[in-house]
């Protein structure tokens, strides 16, 4: 089985370098990442929750280990993603600029890792609700937070 990387992309009315700055401000990091302890410096580990209702209550359990790897101010942030016990993945955010504003692609790859590991169905329903959370929540966030 070959497993696609997860890809969504969104377009936001404001340059790339006011994206950068929402996408790199700490505090607002938590807000549309559900990022704790991120600073856009290569080798930063923070952890992001992904459940919404845990970030509200600040609770860490079930959080993903993460570690920048690549900053490329106002162009491409990369970091690792590891659930423990799991391999690494990695997620990239590329800006791009557009007429009118930024397109935003997030990529999150390296799921051939799990192929060995994890039933291929268990890979798909994981893929299914990653896909999901980067296109219907954490992208829209970071939107709203850019655009106001």
């Amino acid at each position: 089985m070959a497993t696609d990387d997860i890809q969504s992309i969104i377009e936001i009315e404001a340059p790339p370098q006011a994206v950068w700055r929402t996408m790199i401000d700490s505090e607002l990091a938590w807000r549309w990442l559900g990022a704790h302890g991120f600073v856009a410096r290569v080798r930063q580990v923070f952890v992001i929750q992904p459940s919404r209702k845990r970030r509200e209550t600040r609770d860490f359990e079930g959080s993903v280990r993460c570690e920048v790897e690549v900053v490329e101010p106002n162009s491409r942030l990369r970091f690792s993603w590891t659930y423990p016990g799991r391999p690494r993945t990695e997620v990239t955010f590329v800006l791009t600029p557009i007429f009118g504003g930024t397109h935003v692609r997030v990529i999150h790859a390296g799921w051939e890792a799990f192929e060995d590991l994890v039933e291929a169905e268990a890979i798909e329903t994981a893929l299914f609700a990653l896909g999901e959370a980067w296109a219907n929540e954490v992208l829209p966030e970071l939107k709203v937070l850019v655009e106001g």
